[in-house]
């Protein structure tokens, strides 16, 4: 990318190809970052479900294991779909991948506040 913004900086010639070329290293790098999101909060989430199935939540809030397991696989789901769609590059000519990890994403997050939320569970395991 930066060697992009160089070439397009110092050539006499005002190249639009090179800010064009910037926007694809661009458009990956975030792409990128929202996969390492989605990588992390379902490495955790998923450890935190595997470490919770077994304990008793009548006492607190006896739907909170259904729900967090139906919000997980709703956000995994989500991840799945955009990794399936992802085509190399970053799909700038093909469709909004975006849409598809911000999907995921937005659901991990709504997932880590919903267990946030109950967090006192986590202290009794």
């Amino acid at each position: 990318m930066l060697g992009h913004l160089s070439e397009y900086r110092s050539s006499k010639i005002n190249n639009r190809e090179e800010l064009h070329n910037v926007y694809g290293h661009f458009r990956r790098a975030n792409l990128d970052e929202l996969k390492i999101i989605c990588d992390e909060l379902d490495r955790s989430l998923l450890i935190i479900l595997q470490k919770q199935y077994t304990y008793d939540y009548r006492n607190m809030y006896e739907k909170y294991l259904k729900e967090y397991s139906k919000m997980y696989f709703a956000a995994k789901n989500a991840y799945l779909e955009a990794q399936e769609k992802e085509c190399v590059g970053s799909d700038r000519n093909t469709h909004n991948i975006f849409e598809f990890y911000h999907l995921a994403t937005k659901q991990y997050i709504l997932l880590k506040q919903f267990y946030e939320k109950y967090n006192i569970i986590s202290y009794r395991l």
